[in-house]
């Protein structure tokens, strides 16, 4: 099992966060998001006993941080539905019982994305061929 540890760049200390999660994201000092080993996305709260899970949010592709962000109480994320790459959401606060996904591109071979601070555009990798590491950053 993984392990999350804060590591005090300063000093070399290291912190246990939390064990078993692929990728962790902090909202706060008591809750956070999580994806575990299954890419399940969960919505937790620190208690007595250490990190609960809250709610199960999403179903993700992958637990790389580029392929899925935390703004305005959503969780955003990036999955391919058969050759055609999406860029899904799901509320925070109250989960919906499906995600809501909007096409980005036919034949999407990467799927990172990042979105601008004021949410007003969301920054994407396009390749342009398939056979070469060229890509194409559309704002």
């Amino acid at each position: 099992m993984p392990n999350i540890v804060k590591l005090n760049v300063l000093n070399g200390e290291r912190e246990f966060i939390a064990s078993g999660f692929l990728s962790f994201k902090p909202l706060d000092a008591d809750t956070a998001i999580v994806v575990d080993n299954s890419l399940t996305a969960w919505f937790l709260k620190k208690g007595e006993q250490g990190w609960q899970k809250q709610s199960q949010l999403a179903q993700l592709s992958s637990a790389s941080p580029n392929r899925w962000r935390i703004k305005n109480n959503a969780l955003y994320f990036s999955k391919r539905i058969g050759r055609i790459g999406h860029v899904c959401h799901v509320p925070l606060v109250t989960p919906a019982p499906s995600e809501i996904c909007e096409k980005i591109d036919d034949n999407q071979f990467r799927l990172n994305f990042d979105i601008y601070l004021k949410q007003q555009a969301m920054l994407m990798v396009e390749s342009l061929s398939a056979q070469s590491n060229i890509v194409r950053l559309t704002w």
